[in-house]
């Protein structure tokens, strides 16, 4: 079912120990909005994991956060379009019981029980960004970092055709929140 980004804020709200899932050969969007998701969720005094068919690649392991013990209540999944991308382990056992899937790819084949898709988006960070926001999170600088590698990646550094006057006002406003553009965009590119 589609539903719009009030109720995927609500229903963040409502639930608890949190898995989520970013697809197989990670890029910083889907890492990126995973683990910035991540500690928005433990902001909130929330349990939540993020998972990955494979190793972090050498140049995203500054995303990476501790793992927290906790069992499992509530799947996640951000820009994953088909279950098909979250690599064969992590498919075999989640793509049945996918609560919660955001993404701003169009071709979203709208696989979990509920479903944000918002094509205009040039990120699912930027999707993020707004529902961070929605939820009455504080973006500290570890969120903003984590979202802006998302949408920086994700345009190529702003160079793409994704990308609209709301992409920079969105990497604008976590720059202010302390992200570190210079940093980041030197090590991704």
């Amino acid at each position: 079912m589609l539903v719009n980004l009030g109720a995927v804020a609500s229903y963040l709200k409502e639930h608890d120990n949190y898995t989520i899932l970013t697809h197989a050969h990670p890029d910083g969007d889907t890492l990126g909005s995973g683990f910035g998701l991540c500690l928005a969720l433990r902001s909130m005094g929330k349990k939540a994991n993020v998972i990955n068919e494979e190793e972090l690649p050498r140049k995203f392991l500054y995303l990476d956060v501790e793992k927290q013990d906790f069992e499992e209540q509530t799947v996640v999944a951000v820009d994953i379009a088909d279950t098909a991308l979250m690599g064969k382990g992590v498919e075999a056992e989640y793509a049945k019981r996918v609560d919660l899937s955001i993404d701003h790819h169009g071709s979203n084949r709208q696989y979990a029980a509920l479903n944000f898709i918002d094509s205009a988006a040039a990120a699912a960070a930027e999707i993020i960004v707004e529902l961070v926001e929605l939820m009455g999170v504080e973006i500290t600088k570890d969120i903003a970092d984590r979202l802006y590698t998302g949408i920086s990646t994700d345009t190529g550094c702003f160079r793409y055709a994704n990308v609209t006057p709301k992409t920079h006002l969105l990497a604008a406003q976590l720059m202010g929140y302390g992200a570190d553009a210079a940093k980041i965009n030197t090590l991704m590119f």
